[in-house]
């Protein structure tokens, strides 16, 4: 059991861990314009950094950096960035909804640091009520958090599309399930003997590795379903370059910039590849090359973030009561409502009636 524990499990979630911390500093670097992904970056550097900072507790728990860097209580953090998270669609937050809902995370971390590096005697004498404190307001959190969630339902309901508001709810139910069950049990062992209960310890262990494991390549999973991009970076579909590309990518460059961009020539609803490439003179795979290496993205992709960038265009010169969604999406180019509700809300993270919202909100 300590052989199974020790090197095949601790070598498991230590790769995960390190994963949450290149992906939440990836998210925050890639996605630093947009709030919503760092929001969703920090969250899985938080995740990271501490449970990392809990494997290698006792290389760390002398140093104030280490301390401040990959832990200071940061799981107090997981409930309120995963709801704003979901709940934030729109294009930015305000600072004042941000504090509102971190203020007892940040206030939790610096208390933990100031009380356990200033002090230290006090810091030893009440750690296990200091622990305990912790515990039960990370419990509190997920509780209220998860119960908010549900209370305001009827905001996904009115923003996301069906699938993406399923997914988000599982997500978040899953994961405070699992922080929720934790810290409860975390709880309960400061309050029984090991010698009295051994079975008890051994399942608790067992149990929290495996649904451990589970729950952070779900987390994983979830945060690489987020962005297509960070797929692509990763994993090329072909690491090589079409024969005699790299002579020709300026041109390309040019002809797109000039007959799809300029001339709008996306706004042609039967717009394919194949006759993209007829258009510009040029040989299709040259064509979806160019995307690949350029955009990371496939032909449809970047055709129909032309057609969402020119949608937004027209309804910023409208007025606001003559706005037809629908109408002027297949204006852009867009066959159908629901490809064009979905990429809609994939390229702007906010359905189409928010955005319009939005709009005729502005002063």
């Amino acid at each position: 059991m300590e052989i199974f524990e020790n090197k095949l499990f601790s070598g498991i979630t230590l790769g995960l861990y390190t994963q949450l911390l290149v992906m939440g500093l990836l998210f925050i670097s890639i996605g630093y314009k947009n709030q919503r992904k760092v929001i969703l970056g920090c969250f899985c550097l938080f995740l990271g950094s501490v449970s990392l900072y809990n494997t290698f507790w006792n290389l760390f728990k002398d140093s104030f950096l280490a301390n401040l860097i990959l832990s200071g209580y940061k799981s107090i953090f997981y409930a309120p960035l995963l709801y704003l998270y979901i709940f934030s669609t729109e294009k930015k937050i305000k600072n004042n909804r941000l504090l509102k809902h971190l203020w007892v995370p940040i206030l939790v971390t610096v208390s933990y640091l100031f009380i356990k590096f200033l002090f230290v005697d006090f810091y030893e004498k009440y750690l296990m009520l200091i622990i305990i404190g912790i515990s039960i307001l990370e419990i509190c959190s997920f509780t209220f958090y998860t119960i908010l969630l549900f209370l305001n339902y009827h905001h996904l309901r009115d923003t996301l599309l069906p699938w993406v508001r399923k997914k988000y709810l599982y997500f978040f139910s899953a994961v405070s399930f699992y922080f929720l069950v934790t810290s409860i049990t975390r709880l309960f062992n400061f309050f029984i003997s090991v010698d009295a209960y051994p079975t008890y310890y051994e399942f608790t262990i067992i149990g929290s590795y495996f649904l451990g494991i589970l729950i952070y390549f779900l987390i994983a999973f979830f945060t690489i379903s987020e962005i297509n991009q960070l797929k692509v970076f990763f994993v090329p579909k072909s690491p090589y370059l079409v024969k005699g590309f790299a002579q020709k990518e300026q041109e390309i460059k040019g002809l797109i910039e000039q007959r799809i961009v300029s001339q709008k020539l996306f706004k042609d609803k039967n717009l394919t590849a194949k006759s993209a490439a007829k258009a510009l003179g040029i040989k299709e795979n040259e064509l979806k090359e160019y995307l690949r290496l350029n955009s990371r993205q496939n032909f449809n992709e970047f055709i129909n973030d032309l057609r969402v960038n020119e949608f937004k265009k027209i309804l910023e010169t409208m007025d606001s009561n003559k706005f037809d969604i629908y109408g002027i999406a297949n204006e852009v180019g867009f066959k159908s409502r629901s490809t064009f509700y979905r990429h809609f809300n994939e390229h702007t993270g906010i359905t189409p009636g928010q955005y319009l919202k939005s709009l005729k909100n502005q002063p």
